[in-house]
């Protein structure tokens, strides 16, 4: 019988080794090591750490962390093979799998994800049978700060998010931009405008942010938020998007240059974002812009 629980203090490095058990040593130490580094100092929780066991053996291994804004992101399960050889590795994969949809969903996710690359197909049929469902692919991209020139911009008006004075306009304009948008559509079906700023708030960072508001002139053009990753020197877009009405005019380009144009110096040299593959729109405006793909891996949610 194959039991699944969360792991003991002691049990943390047994349960990350599995966890890591596809790298190399020096790296899995390495990995290990930050993890519980970071747990001690506060600033990652583990009790999203569960070990499975059989027979009191630890045979497989998977995570989930619930953000501020009640997603929860998921690791696909790991088996550990050389140590449970008598055993079919999948009913492991399963029981985990269920364990951490009981507890985010007992948790309030309002919903699960869990990014895997295109090989791993075994991962993706495990997740598939434990009720999550393919989205999409996404492109994973990353630009210099350091060689970006400045540039001849369309003139446009940056209004900086300030809580007490423009949220409901923030609000009123990301709404916009979820209409016929080919960034995860899915996705955008399940929550609001004001759930998702709800969330970019919870969970907003220690760091520095770059959240704005385009117009011109009178006409609303669309938002970018921007966050800091100072443990990565470098910045992610969390989302940007561009109201109906304006775009096809190379509008999103040119908020976007504003927004990069702002953080060239600001000390942070890289920026990174993810984007539907769907989006050639938005594809073809971050290869312009000087983006490259760095990676692409398929999303995998469950709504509760």
């Amino acid at each position: 019988m194959i039991e699944v629980s969360r792991v003991s203090s002691q049990e943390q490095q047994a349960a990350l080794a599995i966890l890591f058990r596809d790298l190399d040593d020096s790296t899995r130490f390495e990995h290990i090591g930050n993890v519980l580094d970071e747990a001690s100092l506060g600033r990652l929780c583990l009790d999203g750490l569960l070990l499975a066991k059989s027979d009191n053996r630890p045979v497989g291994c998977g995570m989930y962390m619930i953000e501020c804004d009640k997603t929860a992101f998921v690791w696909p399960p790991v088996v550990d093979v050389e140590n449970c050889r008598d055993l079919d590795p999948e009913p492991i994969a399963d029981a985990i799998l269920q364990q951490i949809c009981r507890e985010i969903d007992a948790g309030g996710a309002w919903i699960g994800q869990c990014l895997l690359e295109a090989e791993r197909q075994c991962a993706r049929n495990r997740l598939v049978r434990n009720g999550f469902e393919f989205v999409t692919n996404l492109v994973f991209m990353k630009r210099n700060l350091s060689d970006l020139r400045p540039a001849a911009l369309k003139a446009l008006d940056a209004i900086e998010f300030v809580e007490q004075e423009n949220r409901l306009q923030f609000i009123s304009v990301l709404e916009r931009t979820f209409s016929m948008t080919l960034d995860c559509p899915e996705l955008k079906e399940l929550r609001t405008a004001t759930d998702m700023l709800s969330g970019f708030e919870a969970a907003r960072p220690v760091g520095r942010t770059h959240w704005r508001l385009y117009q011109s002139g009178s006409e609303m053009l669309g938002v970018v938020f921007i966050n800091e990753r100072p443990e990565e020197d470098a910045w992610e877009i969390i989302y940007m998007g561009v109201v109906p009405e304006a775009r096809g005019q190379k509008l999103g380009r040119a908020m976007l240059l504003a927004s990069l144009d702002d953080l060239r110096d600001c000390g942070s040299d890289t920026v990174f974002l993810a984007v539907d593959h769907r989006n050639h729109y938005a594809i073809d405006a971050y290869d312009e812009i000087g983006f490259t793909e760095i990676g692409r891996r398929g999303i995998f949610c469950r709504s509760a």
